[in-house]
C-alpha cells in the first residue's frame, strides 16, 4: 500500500510529540508500505512552524529545533518525497484551493490512502482509487 500524509500529521509529530502518531508511524513503515509525502507539505510544515511558533519563542528554542531535526530524520529516512505534476485543476470544487495540491499529488502518484486531519479532504472521502482517512481510522486499519 501507498500512504501519504498531509501536513497537518506532521504538526501533531511536532507539537505534541506524540507517541500516538509516531507508533503508527512505525506500523506503517515497519508492516512494508510505501509512505510519502509532498514537497509542498513538507514546505508548508517548516513554514507553519518558522511562522507560527519559532518567531513566538523567547526561550528554549533549542528544544523545539531538534525536534524539528527529529522528524526531517523521521521523514528522509523513511518517507519517499513527491511532487505534484498534474496539469490544471481537479474536476470538482473543494473549499482550500492549498488542499487541490496535496491531492493532485496523491492522485498523480497513485497513492492509495491519504491519512489527514483536515476536515474538508476528510468530507471527500475518496477520488477515484484514493481513499482520505483520519489518523483515528488509521489507527483502527492496524488495530
Amino acid at each position: 500500500m501507498r500512504y501519504m500524509l498531509d501536513t497537518d500529521i506532521l504538526i501533531s509529530l511536532y507539537f505534541l510529540n506524540s507517541e500516538i502518531v509516531r507508533n503508527k508511524l512505525t506500523q506503517l513503515i515497519r508492516s512494508h508500505n510505501d509512505i510519502y509525502i509532498d514537497n509542498y507539505c513538507v514546505n508548508e510544515f517548516a513554514r507553519v512552524i518558522f511562522e507560527k511558533h519559532l518567531l513566538k519563542l523567547d526561550n528554549d528554542k533549542n528544544k523545539w529545533i531538534i525536534n524539528i531535526k527529529q522528524i526531517e530524520q523521521l521523514i528522509f529516512d523513511n518517507f519517499y518525497t513527491i511532487t505534484c505534476t498534474l496539469p490544471g485543476r481537479l474536476s470538482f470544487s473543494i473549499r482550500d484551493p492549498k488542499d487541490e495540491m496535496v491531492l493532485k499529488a496523491a492522485l498523480d502518484n497513485k497513492i492509495d490512502y491519504l491519512i489527514t486531519g483536515d476536515k474538508d479532504l476528510l468530507d471527500v472521502k475518496q477520488v477515484k482509487s484514493l481513499k482520505i482517512i483520519s489518523l483515528q481510522e488509521l489507527t483502527m486499519k492496524f488495530h
